[in-house]
């Protein structure tokens, strides 16, 4: 029978994630704050992904198979979009995906690609990398570094992109004709980036094979 929990982990958490972005309109340090506690809530049952390229380069990785990574999608894509679909009856707002005014769409898509390889890459190390084995630190790195990156503007994060965009459409407030930007941008740009991390992870790190980290050894068995 296939367990279900880390799959309404990962639903949970992207339900709150694609909440806080709502109402604060993707403020960075309150985004950060919460995948920071959210993290440490769900890490050890799901490996606290709620972000489809986080999902993509933990497979890439070996830390999910096929399998997994696509039910770790839909569970992350209902919850996105059941976030958002409160954040609507609470304030009105049916689409929220936060983007820097000073970019063009080939702007935001480098900025999607290029930091979410760094946030990946950061993600893969601390999480599965021998020398941080054992570390409880690993909810604050992964918090604080994704602060940083979306006061650049952005999303950094698929999945909670689609889910936005499905909001948008069905209540009309997204235009049809801005949807190919949106997509190249906020869904293909990171999931490319997330695929290169893992590799350039894996290329640095062909030698080891520990899993995830933040479970003590003698836990572990």
């Amino acid at each position: 029978m296939m367990n279900l929990k880390p799959g309404i982990v990962e639903g949970l958490g992207t339900f709150f994630l694609a909440l806080i972005v709502g109402l604060t309109g993707g403020n960075a340090l309150a985004v950060g704050l919460v995948v920071m506690g959210l993290v440490y809530a769900g890490a050890y049952i799901s490996g606290a992904h709620y972000n489809g390229a986080l999902s993509l380069a933990a497979t890439i990785r070996g830390l999910l198979d096929k399998r997994e990574l696509i039910s770790y999608w839909v569970w992350q894509l209902v919850g996105a979009v059941l976030g958002f679909m409160v954040v609507h009856h609470l304030v009105g707002v049916d689409f929220v995906l936060p983007v820097n005014p000073e970019l063009n769409w080939y702007g935001a898509a480098a900025v999607e690609l290029l930091f979410t390889f760094a946030f990946a890459w950061v993600w893969l190390t601390i999480l599965s990398s021998s020398p941080y084995e054992g570390n409880q630190i690993f909810g604050l790195v992964i918090g604080l570094t994704l602060t940083a990156i979306v006061f650049l503007g952005g999303t950094y994060n698929p999945i909670l992109a689609l889910g936005s965009i499905i909001v948008g459409l069905l209540k009309g407030s997204l235009a049809t004709k801005a949807l190919g930007g949106y997509i190249g941008a906020f869904i293909v740009a990171p999931l490319v980036g997330a695929a290169l991390a893992a590799y350039v992870y894996r290329y640095l790190n062909e030698d080891d094979d520990v899993e995830m980290v933040f479970v003590e050894e003698e836990e572990a068995h």
